[in-house]
């Protein structure tokens, strides 16, 4: 069974340059806020219940996800998949701050073997990486076309919507090559308060 410690209402922890996680309770679920700096950078819910014990839903959409593609439920796999997609929703996630989130949980994982894993979680289909500044990967749940916001003053990536962009014509490709995917990626700058 997975399970995922259960901490005290708003504890700080690992406040350092490189962020924080700050845990709060509400009567269904403890959330787990990651932050850089002073802005969220990943919000992941922890899906526990209120007597600390797993959302069995959670575990089940997690296990059902890895299916889709085709991946053996590991401990580690499903102890990771839970916290990307346990609740229904789509993420944005480094392998650092899905690392960071899943070490309040019971399963200890490495930084490499997340990193093996959202690798995993590619090459099956299940998620996608989006590339920031040529070096920088984010990792997205949510696998249709779509653009991102990249907000700059946090290193954030959103999803931006789809609806409100158009592109006109793609340059062929190559002879011999294919497009297979198109990622727009639209950086953000904050402006300063207008007196």
């Amino acid at each position: 069974m997975l399970s995922l410690h259960r901490r005290a209402p708003a504890a700080r922890l690992c406040g350092s340059r490189f962020g924080g996680i700050a845990f709060e309770t509400c009567a269904r679920a403890s959330y787990i806020h990651l932050y850089f700096g002073t802005e969220a950078k990943m919000d992941v819910k922890a899906l526990e219940t209120a007597s600390g014990s797993v959302d069995e839903r959670a575990v089940e959409r997690a296990s059902s996800w890895l299916a889709r593609g085709g991946l053996r439920p590991t401990r580690q796999r499903l102890a990771l998949a839970t916290l990307l997609v346990g609740d229904g929703e789509d993420r944005h996630v480094t392998a650092e701050s899905l690392y960071a989130a899943s070490v309040s949980g019971d399963e200890k994982v490495s930084l490499a073997t997340v990193y093996n894993t959202l690798r995993a979680f590619c090459d099956a289909g299940l998620m996608q990486e989006v590339v920031v500044d040529g070096s920088k990967g984010y990792f997205d749940t949510r696998m249709d076309d779509h653009p991102h916001f990249f907000w700059e003053d946090t290193a954030m990536l959103t999803d931006a919507p789809a609806d409100q962009l158009t592109i006109a014509h793609l340059p062929d490709a190559p002879e011999g090559t294919e497009i297979s995917r198109v990622d727009v990626v639209i950086r953000l700058r904050r402006t300063p308060p207008q007196a």
